[in-house]
């Protein structure tokens, strides 16, 4: 399962939470910025980046695939159908072409959805001690998508 791939390249949201809430207008304070959303414009940049090096690196190795110029386009509607509503995911490119987003809050819990320019998001995530769950969905299915994200806002402490 793609889920396993492990990152090639992966930018953690922890590193960028301080120019993220630099760039969040609306009168948010940094508190609750981090608790409903993240900046889009500014998660939209480090997709750009993890989509040139995942180019860049694909180009030395052969056995790597670049992210799919159709991948790269459904990871932008899943952000552009998240951002308001979830922390900043960790980014990455994974090493059979997708880009996935992870959410982690300590060892026993990690969510994660990847997208590969199939039109679906497969996610998974561990949930505490023997609590599973993984899926695949289609990405226009908007009554999953916020099943998904009432999910994560529930196991990583946010509020809606």
């Amino acid at each position: 399962m793609a889920l396993l791939i492990q990152p090639v390249t992966s930018y953690s949201s922890y590193q960028w939470q301080e120019n993220a809430n630099e760039n969040i207008s609306g009168g948010y304070s940094e508190a609750i910025s981090e608790l409903y959303c993240f900046d889009l414009r500014y998660t939209r940049t480090v997709l750009e980046e993890v989509y040139n090096e995942a180019y860049e690196v694909s180009r030395e190795d052969s056995e790597l695939e670049p992210i799919s110029t159709q991948a790269h386009s459904e990871a932008i509607t899943l952000l552009t159908a998240i951002h308001e509503y979830l922390p900043m995911p960790d980014i990455m490119w994974l090493e059979d072409g997708g880009v996935g987003f992870e959410w982690r809050k300590g060892s026993d819990k990690i969510f994660t959805m990847s997208v590969y320019g199939d039109e679906t998001i497969i996610y998974g995530g561990i949930l505490g001690k023997n609590n599973k769950i993984s899926g695949i969905v289609p990405l226009t299915d908007e009554l999953i998508l916020s099943s998904l994200i009432h999910l994560i806002n529930g196991y990583f402490n946010t509020v809606i």
